[in-house]
C-alpha cells in the first residue's frame, strides 16, 4: 500500500477536508488483504494488583490477559494463573529496554503505550516507541483536536519501529458529558482513513466498539480499520477501569459484522494474527 505524502501541511489538509468518498475509494484500490480481525467481548481477562475481571460475554473463551500493573512479581503470578493466554501489559512511563527484556522473560508478549491526548504533544511515551517488544499504542483526541496536532502524532508514530497496532480513542466519555461535546463521526472516519493510508501496512488500526458503538466500529472497517474489538487495556488506561463500555458484542455478532463489512473475519490473539 502506498502512503500519503509526509509533509505536515499535506497531511493536515487531508485530515481537515479530505473527502471520505475519495479516501474510501483509494483504500479499496490499495487494500492488501480482505481480512479483518475481531476480538469479541469476553476474549480479554483484565488484571491489576487487586483483582481479575472479564468484560461480560456469553460466548467464547478468553485469549488475552491484559495487565494494568506491570511489576515482575505480578506478571509471574498472573501468567502462572493463565499460562495459555497472550500476555499484554501496560508500559509504565519509566520502562526502558533492559526492563522490557526482563518482562519478556517473565512472559509478557506485548506492551500497551498510552500516548495521551494529541493536544499534549510528545512526552515520555515517545521514548518507548522502539522498546524491544511489539507495541499497541493508544492516542486520544476530541472535537477540538486540530489537524496540526493529529498530523504531528501520526508523523511520530510513523517512525516507531516496534508499533504493531494503533488505537484511536475519543476523549473520556465523562469529559465529553461534562463539556457537552463529542466527535461527530466524520472526524473519526477521516482520521482512520488517513491513518491507514499514512502508516505502513505493518501497523494495524483498531476500531473500538467500546468507544464508538458497534455500528460505527463496523463502519470504520470500510474507512481503514484493520480490526474491531471490545473493552481492553487501552480503553481501561485511557478512561479508567470503572467506566463501562458503550456496548458489548459477542463472538458470533462480531464475526457477522466483519462479513457484513465485506471483509473476511480473523480471530485476534494479541499481535499474532497476519492480515
Amino acid at each position: 500500500m502506498s502512503v500519503l505524502p509526509s509533509p505536515l501541511r499535506d497531511l493536515e489538509s487531508f485530515l481537515q477536508c479530505g473527502s471520505l468518498l475519495d479516501l474510501g475509494s483509494r483504500l479499496r484500490r490499495e487494500r492488501l488483504s480482505k481480512h479483518a480481525g475481531y476480538r469479541e467481548d469476553g476474549a480479554v481477562v483484565l488484571a491489576d494488583s487487586r483483582r481479575l475481571w472479564r468484560p461480560a460475554s456469553e460466548e467464547g473463551e478468553p485469549r488475552e490477559l491484559h495487565l494494568l500493573d506491570c511489576t515482575e512479581p505480578l506478571v509471574g503470578e498472573r501468567v502462572g494463573m493463565h499460562p495459555n493466554l497472550w500476555v499484554h501489559a501496560a508500559a509504565p512511563p519509566d520502562l526502558d529496554a533492559a526492563a522490557t527484556r526482563s518482562l519478556a522473560r517473565s512472559g509478557v508478549q506485548s506492551l500497551s503505550v498510552d500516548s495521551g491526548p494529541v493536544s499534549a504533544g510528545e512526552g515520555a511515551w515517545s521514548e518507548q516507541l522502539d522498546l524491544p517488544l511489539p507495541l499497541v499504542v493508544c492516542a486520544t483526541y476530541g472535537p477540538n483536536s486540530t489537524p496540526a496536532e493529529l498530523a504531528a502524532r501520526l508523523e511520530r508514530l510513523r517512525t516507531a519501529r516496534s508499533l504493531r497496532c494503533l488505537v484511536w480513542l475519543p476523549e473520556s466519555p465523562g469529559e465529553l458529558v461534562h463539556r457537552a461535546e463529542a466527535t461527530d463521526g466524520l472526524l473519526d472516519a477521516r482520521l482512520l482513513a488517513v491513518s491507514r493510508l499514512f502508516l505502513p501496512p505493518t501497523v494495524r488500526l483498531r476500531a473500538s466498539w467500546a468507544a464508538f458503538g458497534w455500528k460505527m466500529a463496523q463502519f470504520l472497517l470500510t474507512c481503514g480499520a484493520d480490526e474491531v474489538a471490545g473493552w481492553g487495556l487501552e480503553e481501561a488506561r485511557a478512561w479508567g477501569s470503572a467506566l463501562k463500555p458503550s456496548c458489548t458484542v459477542g463472538r458470533h455478532e462480531a464475526r457477522a459484522g466483519v462479513l457484513e463489512a465485506s471483509r473476511e473475519p480473523v480471530e485476534v490473539r494479541g499481535c499474532a494474527w497476519d492480515s
